[in-house]
């Protein structure tokens, strides 16, 4: 099974001494692991400071924000992603209510794919954000509806983004748009 722990810290301006420390924590945890698989979720930000040091944890999986992180997409082009860990990359905007834009999506997944072995195509942040579902909003004119997503129907967007890309199909047709 899979432990998710969440350090959105990581993506503030960290000292010298608060990047040894969360790998000094870390390191004791994760030497306690045993066959658990460990996922370090970041979000709200690019974790520029410590890049280089959380990829050398020993955690299975990583998340990291592909929406607030403006550097995350460079922290990978620039030193790689390892080859013995997930990249979970969120994608999906966890924040707000708005229908994902699936070009873009597609366009970043695609990069990503080019600079990663393994990802998980991911929300930006946890969806408690966010309103349930709009299947609930019955007084809502289509023409308002169509350009909402609630959680389970960015759970949808990640579903469809993932055969999308799985197909290799980059170019969308206009029932994405």
């Amino acid at each position: 099974g899979w432990v998710q722990l969440d350090e959105p810290m990581l993506v503030t301006e960290l000292s010298e001494e608060d990047i040894v420390l969360f790998q000094s924590i870390y390191n004791i945890i994760l030497r306690h692991k045993g066959k658990t698989r460990v996922l370090l979720q970041t979000y709200f930000g690019d974790v520029r400071d410590c890049y280089k040091e959380l990829v050398q944890l020993a955690v299975d999986g990583i998340g990291l924000d592909f929406l607030e992180g403006k550097k995350t997409m460079e922290l990978i082009e620039e030193n790689g992603f390892p080859e013995d860990k997930i990249l979970f990359a969120g994608i999906v905007n966890g924040k707000n209510i708005w229908k994902c834009d699936y070009k873009k999506a597609l366009n970043l997944v695609k990069k990503i794919k080019e600079n990663t072995k393994d990802i998980v195509i991911s929300t930006s942040c946890s969806l408690l954000h966010v309103p349930y579902t709009l299947e609930n909003e019955v007084n809502l004119s289509e023409d308002v509806v169509k350009y909402f997503a609630f959680a389970k129907e960015k759970l949808q967007e990640i579903k469809e983004i993932c055969q999308l890309a799985d197909q290799g199909n980059y170019e969308l047709n206009e029932s994405y748009m």
